[in-house]
């Protein structure tokens, strides 16, 4: 099962410069190599931008992993639901939720300008607030990150 990487948080709080920072891929990749804390590479599919602005529902983004078999997931979502071209997407946590269901190893998730955690995640799943990442440079963001996640 893949290793789903998770930035979370609403419009305007630095997600995808994050991500740019943390990854140097522009827009989105299903190969991308990136450097692991034990001087090794590892395989990544990302995208930048977050599910629901995408217009992808939990269960699409679901199936098209299990079809890649992709080993990594780097992904930002957001908290609240989303609406696009006259349909709503759901919150962040559905999306975790589905990810849990698929069996899916979540890690330490990073929630970015909100003052707290949202009020529901999924059991078992750590987070870390970075809540004033509005007035954070992005690479300082992804140096915070890439402590936490052992990335070189």
């Amino acid at each position: 099962m893949p290793n789903v990487y998770v930035i979370l948080g609403d419009s305007n709080t630095r997600k995808s410069s994050t991500m740019r920072a943390l990854t140097g891929v522009r827009k989105e990749s299903d190969s991308w190599e990136m450097m692991n804390g034990a001087g090794g590479v590892d395989i990544f599919y990302i995208r930048m931008m977050s599910l629901q602005e995408a217009g992808i529902t939990p269960q699409v983004f679901v199936k098209t992993i299990n079809q890649l078999v992709v080993s990594n997931i780097f992904i930002s979502l957001r908290i609240k639901p989303t609406k696009r071209a006259f349909k709503i997407y759901p919150a962040g946590a559905d999306y975790l939720d589905a990810f849990k269901r698929a069996n899916w190893n979540i890690k330490p998730l990073f929630v970015l300008g909100d003052p707290a955690l949202p009020p529901r995640l999924p059991t078992g799943i750590r987070a870390h607030l970075i809540s004033n990442s509005r007035a954070l440079p992005a690479n300082e963001i992804a140096g915070k990150i890439r402590v936490l996640w052992n990335w070189k």
